[in-house]
């Protein structure tokens, strides 16, 4: 199955630009891939909240 895909542009904290490339070094893993999984543990954690 293929998800839909839309563009975004966000402007991002300094301390945070910081961060994401240091996750992405570390990783070996592109700034969207990276992004997204943070996204998504987020999505994943406000998920298993509601649940309870």
């Amino acid at each position: 199955m293929s998800e839909k895909q839309v563009a975004m542009t966000i402007d991002l904290p300094s301390d945070v630009k910081d961060w994401l490339r240091a996750e992405v070094a570390r990783m070996g893993s592109s700034q969207r891939s990276e992004i997204i999984r943070a996204l998504r543990q987020r999505m994943d954690a406000e998920r298993e909240k509601a649940v309870r």
